[in-house]
């Protein structure tokens, strides 16, 4: 039988700092000029941004084995109404201070 894959916590807290400094700058592209000037719907930037996030974890997925839980699925269920209330402060947040 193959050795099940052993990660080293340091690889763990990497990926922690790694999702704390991207995480954070979700919001960037809603500050972009370009952005700004096509006056894209918050919420199709938020159906971007989670459609590029589902895209990657799923080819990660396809790599490895994994086990479904349902703490992912509450996890995202809270994290999509998180993001989409994100992008709306941004979005008028730009929208009073031009």
């Amino acid at each position: 039988m193959d050795q099940p894959l052993v990660i080293d916590n340091t690889v763990g807290w990497i990926g922690v700092v790694l999702a704390i400094l991207f995480f954070g700058s979700g919001g960037v592209f809603i500050k972009i000029k370009p952005v700004q000037d096509a006056k894209i719907d918050p919420m199709v930037l938020q159906l971007y941004y989670s459609l590029a996030v589902f895209v990657f974890n799923f080819i990660v997925l396809a790599i490895y084995d994994f086990e479904f839980d349902y703490w992912g699925a509450i996890g995202a269920a809270l994290w999509i109404p998180a993001a989409v209330c994100n992008y709306y402060s941004l979005y008028l947040h730009f929208l009073t201070f031009k």
